[in-house]
């Protein structure tokens, strides 16, 4: 086995099980000494053990070899993030519930639809309209609550608050000439979430070992004792009622005696 391969390549080489007689050839040519009595494994350790710190050394050689006599820096610039368009050209309203009484709305025009809103500008007045439609077929008119906020239609989003927790809300974005809503764009329907919790009318439990599902009717929301203030239940007797002119003076004349009482 001639030295002149490389530590890589003689690795290699020794993965491949040769013979004793290799081995020590091998490394009287790499200068390991090595006894008589040795084993193969032995000398397959010694000789490994040579050939993986000749590769360390070899590294930053071949490195500057390969380069060349001057090291070039490479500088990996990170790339830029695609940027998201302004606007991709096509009519949309929509709109999303936020929590029981705000929702988000954005809306985009396409070109056609800017040019009107040119045209417009300086002339109407732009809003944004809200219906409540809960439980109803929108058809305009019909809507149970109408309210309107002005709004900038360059924003192209905002947050709106709304009255009614649990409740269907639909918008229309226009503008307002001589006193009449002329709508450009109309929103998805969406309901606000409860701002209470739902007391069903039953139960429903889980035997998990059994995946049995058991209903039974729902106990109902826990209703806390009634708790009494003092004074709240009888005159006391060093109260004259004829002067009391209502709770305001009661407690007046308790406070000034010292009883203006607390929840028991």
């Amino acid at each position: 086995m001639s030295v002149k391969k490389s530590a890589y390549e003689l690795l290699r080489w020794l993965e491949s099980e040769p013979k004793i007689q290799e081995l020590r050839s091998l490394a009287k040519e790499l200068g390991v000494k090595l006894k008589r009595t040795m084993k193969k494994r032995d000398i397959m350790k010694k000789l490994r053990a040579k050939l993986e710190d000749s590769l360390r050394d070899e590294r930053p050689s071949s490195s500057a070899t390969s380069t060349g006599a001057e090291e070039r820096k490479v500088v990996i610039e990170p790339s830029k993030p695609p940027s998201l368009p302004e606007s991709y050209g096509k009519d949309k309203l929509v709109l999303l519930p936020v929590n029981p009484n705000w929702v988000y709305a954005y809306w985009d025009f396409s070109e056609e639809t800017r040019r009107l809103i040119k045209e417009k500008a300086g002339k109407a007045r732009f809003v944004i309209r809200f219906y409540d439609v809960t439980y109803i077929i929108f058809d305009g008119t019909n809507a149970h609550r109408t309210f309107e906020a002005d709004v900038d239609l360059h924003w192209g989003n905002y947050y709106f608050n709304v009255p009614n927790p649990n409740a269907d809300y639909l918008c229309q974005l226009g503008y307002l000439e001589e006193e009449k809503f002329v709508p450009l764009l109309t929103s998805n329907v969406v309901k606000t979430p409860p701002a209470s919790p739902f007391y069903g009318k039953e139960e429903i439990w889980m035997k998990i070992s059994r995946r049995l599902e058991i209903k039974r009717p729902s106990e109902g929301m826990k209703v806390n004792p009634v708790e009494r203030i003092a004074g709240s239940s009888q005159m006391p007797a060093f109260v004259s009622t004829e002067n009391v002119s209502g709770g305001g003076a009661f407690i007046w004349q308790l406070v000034r005696r010292g009883q203006s009482g607390g929840i028991r």
